[in-house]
């Protein structure tokens, strides 16, 4: 891989940036910790939002800090929140509400905590940001019930995309929930950093380079809904549109958009742990692999015999340390997203690090109106 641009530094860096992450969560492990028990409630109702990448990082998050805590998360767009603050927190009544941005200057970012604050009588809230400068970082600073919790350094991309900002943000939102076990995620941590350095050294990149794409299908089961969004808008950014997209799950998939498939479109699943919901992966798979004519990549964290006999492309993952679920596997998976990606802008001859010159899309979205809301006669 060529090392001219940013972002391949940026992708690359990212299993040095976890082990980073972790020290960040673990140093403020007390902080946290009192932030949350200041609540002085059994089951707190967290609401995570971001925009574009960012909102994907709750929706990959959700699942499993809802099965492993007592409190209640639900994923939401601040796209969603700005057009509609009184109806959605008027309904959810979070008792946190979490803030994922890298830069912290988004229009929807800045505007979604201020709408909280309008709407609800006693906002609390959690800032993961990579910009200790950005608006959102800066508000938190006067707000009497806020806490920020800085990435490394270098998660803040300088590239269009985000890369390293989304999976730092990841990690420390499945980790910040379980800060009095945190030195057992430490050996979790270590298995990442040496399972993300295999998948960015694979050598599977150059043989799907070489193939004429113009889709890309990205499958993956519900723990995974925020892994395949953020894989195809990698996709989409990197090659600017050049290679199409569509997310779904493995059962989803038949329900229409299987009806997509044809030579020139991959097709990427990332496989589940669980020996029950792979029974119906699997079926999935085998049947495009009879009936299509798409290349078919598995990213799977178990030997499967049988996986090899239709998988044109296997990249196999060494599973995690025992006891951890699943998600965890979804941050070397994104390391394949995110290089896939970039393999196809160079293709394509784009400058993966501004994939966008004419400014359609911008590293912080541009052209945001946000208008004064009345929380007494809004939506």
């Amino acid at each position: 891989m060529p090392n001219t641009y940013i972002t391949a530094k940026e992708i690359q860096q990212q299993p040095r940036l976890w082990r980073e992450t972790y020290e960040i969560i673990k140093h403020q492990k007390d902080k946290i910790e009192a932030f949350l028990d200041d609540m002085d409630k059994k089951r707190l109702r967290i609401l995570l939002t971001g925009a574009g990448s960012s909102a994907y990082i709750g929706q990959s998050v959700k699942t499993y800090l809802n099965k492993s805590t007592a409190h209640f998360f639900e994923a939401m767009h601040t796209t969603d929140i700005v057009t509609h603050p009184k109806e959605i927190f008027s309904t959810k009544k979070p008792d946190v509400i979490v803030h994922y941005a890298r830069s912290g200057n988004s229009p929807e970012s800045v505007a979604t905590f201020d709408f909280a604050d309008q709407v609800l009588n006693d906002a609390r809230h959690i800032i993961l940001t990579c910009n200790a400068e950005g608006k959102l970082a800066q508000k938190a600073r006067d707000h009497d019930h806020a806490l920020v919790i800085l990435m490394p350094k270098d998660a803040n991309d300088k590239g269009l995309a985000m890369t390293g900002s989304f999976s730092t943000m990841v990690l420390a939102s499945l980790l910040m929930f379980h800060t009095p076990d945190i030195i057992r995620y430490k050996s979790l941590v270590d298995w990442l950093y040496t399972s993300g350095e295999a998948i960015l050294k694979h050598d599977i990149y150059d043989q799907l380079e070489s193939l004429d794409i113009h889709q890309a299908i990205y499958l993956g089961s519900y723990p995974f809904t925020g892994l395949t969004a953020e894989g195809a808008l990698k996709m989409l950014e990197l090659t600017s549109g050049a290679v199409s997209v569509l997310k779904e799950s493995h059962l989803g998939f038949r329900h229409g958009p299987k009806s997509a498939l044809d030579e020139k479109t991959l097709v990427i699943s990332f496989l589940s742990t669980d020996a029950y919901v792979r029974q119906y992966e699997l079926d999935l798979l085998k049947e495009i692999s009879e009936n299509e004519d798409s290349p078919l990549v598995t990213l799977n964290p178990i030997k499967e015999t049988a996986l090899n006999e239709f998988s044109l492309y296997p990249v196999e993952i060494t599973k995690p340390p025992l006891d951890f679920d699943e998600i965890f596997i979804s941050l070397p998976y994104l390391l394949f997203a995110q290089k896939l990606a970039y393999r196809y802008s160079l293709k394509l001859g784009i400058n993966p690090d501004n994939p966008s010159p004419s400014g359609q899309i911008n590293r912080v979205v541009q052209g945001v109106s946000i208008y004064p809301y009345d929380k007494d006669k809004g939506a």
